[in-house]
């Protein structure tokens, strides 16, 4: 005896109901390897520099005498980093589009 519930269209309730299986690939996909980096992580080498060039300037400010206006460099920084990043991206994205077609 079935212990699901008795409802109307349920194939337990009709013996005549087959069950249809949803078509699939008959043969698992070919599994392709994922190729070793071969050089550099160029992100967080460029994350390195940043952090570096901040620090020399901080560092310059508190041993030196150089005054930085944090007020307007932090900003312009930011757009200057975003920018670059954009530019990164649409190379990337260029050169993909060149090696497939």
């Amino acid at each position: 005896m079935s212990t699901e519930p008795q409802t109307p269209g349920n194939p337990v309730d009709d013996p005549d109901a087959t069950t249809t299986v949803p078509a699939g690939p008959s043969t698992p996909a070919e599994v392709t390897e994922a190729m070793a980096p071969s050089g550099p992580h160029w992100p967080a080498i460029m994350l390195g520099l940043v952090c570096v060039a901040i620090a020399a300037i901080v560092m310059a400010q508190e041993l030196g005498g150089l005054t930085v206006d944090w007020g307007s460099f932090g900003p312009l920084g930011i757009v200057a980093v975003g920018a670059v990043l954009v530019a990164v991206g649409l190379t990337g994205l260029l050169g993909r589009r060149r090696r497939r077609g």
